[in-house]
C-alpha cells in the first residue's frame, strides 16, 4: 500500500483529521519529511489516547529511520517518559536538545524528567538556558519558578512566577503557584490575593492553608480550612484536608481529638 494512503488510513483512525495530509502531500516539496512528520503526529496522537505502548514503538521506528532529526528525538522521549523510563527518555532529550541548540522545548521537557529524579539543579540549569532562548514564554518562566519553588528557593521563584504572570495574566498555573511561592515567604496577603485572582474565595483559603501546612503552621491552615467551609460548605479541598488531620488525630490518639501536629508532605489537595 502507497506510504501516504497509510499514513492517512492510520491518522485518521486515530482521530486526526486527514484533509491536513492531503495538502501536504500535494504541497510539501519533500514528501519523505511530510511523511515523517505525519508519523510523529500519530506517535502524539497514541500518547494522548493512552495507547504509550504501541506509541513508543512508533517512535522507535521514526528515529531508525531519521536519528538526527529533533523533533523526532522528542516524541521518543515522550513515549519513553509515558512508559516511565525516565533514565531513556531523559537521553532522547539530551539528543534533542543538541540537534537543535537555539529550541527550547527539549530543554523544558529534559528539566521535567530530571526533577522528577531528582535532580533540581540541573533541570534548572537547562529551564535558565530555555527562558534565555524564549524569553517571552510564559510556560517557560512557570516551569522555572515551580522547579525553584520545589528546590526550596522561594525567593527565587517568586520572580520567575511573577515574570510568567506579567507574560499571560491569565495563566492558571502560574498564578497558583505564584500564591504558594508568596505564601511560603510568608507573605500571605499576597498569596490571598494570587489564589483569589483565579479561584473561588472558599478555594482560595483552602489553598492557603495548605500553603500554611506546608511551612509548618498546622494550625493556622486548619483555620483557613475552617473559614474556607464557613465561606463555602461544598469547598471540597478543604473538607478533605480536615478530614485527613482528624483521621491522623484518632490514629495517633484515639480517645483524643487533639489536631495532628506534623505537616502532611503530600501536595494532595493544592494546585502546585
Amino acid at each position: 500500500m502507497n506510504s501516504w494512503l497509510l499514513a492517512t488510513i492510520l491518522v485518521a483512525a486515530l482521530g486526526t483529521g486527514p484533509a491536513d495530509l492531503s495538502a501536504q502531500a500535494g504541497l510539501d516539496p519533500d514528501p519523505a519529511a511530510a511523511m515523517h512528520r505525519v508519523r510523529v503526529r500519530v506517535v502524539g496522537t497514541l500518547l494522548e489516547q493512552g495507547r504509550t505502548e504501541l506509541a513508543l514503538k512508533a517512535a522507535g521506528a521514526l528515529v531508525r529511520d531519521r536519528p538526527g532529526d529533533a523533533p523526532t528525538r522528542i516524541a521518543l522521549g515522550r513515549a519513553l517518559e509515558a512508559n516511565g523510563l525516565l533514565e531513556e527518555a531523559a537521553r532522547a532529550y539530551e539528543e534533542a536538545a543538541r540537534l537543535a541548540k537555539r529550541d527550547p522545548v527539549p530543554r523544558a521537557l529534559l528539566a521535567r524528567v530530571l526533577s522528577h529524579e531528582g535532580r533540581t539543579d540541573e533541570a534548572l540549569s537547562h529551564l535558565r538556558r530555555a527562558v534565555e532562548l524564549s524569553p517571552f514564554t510564559a510556560a517557560l518562566w512557570n516551569d522555572l519558578g515551580f522547579t525553584l519553588l520545589l528546590s526550596g528557593r522561594p525567593g527565587e521563584a517568586v520572580e520567575a512566577l511573577e515574570r510568567a504572570v506579567d507574560l499571560d495574566p491569565a495563566g492558571r498555573r502560574a498564578r497558583s503557584n505564584l500564591g504558594f511561592a508568596l505564601a511560603a515567604l510568608g507573605r500571605d496577603d499576597e498569596a490571598l490575593r494570587s489564589f483569589r485572582a483565579l479561584l473561588r474565595p472558599a478555594d482560595a483559603y483552602a489553598n492557603l492553608g495548605l500553603a500554611r501546612e506546608k511551612r509548618g503552621d498546622v494550625p493556622g491552615a486548619l483555620d483557613l480550612y475552617r473559614a474556607a467551609l464557613r465561606l463555602d460548605p461544598s469547598c471540597e479541598a478543604a473538607r478533605a484536608n480536615l478530614e485527613r488531620h482528624a483521621s491522623a488525630a484518632a490514629t495517633v490518639a484515639p480517645t483524643t481529638r487533639i489536631p495532628a501536629s506534623a505537616p502532611d508532605e503530600e501536595l494532595s489537595h493544592g494546585t502546585l
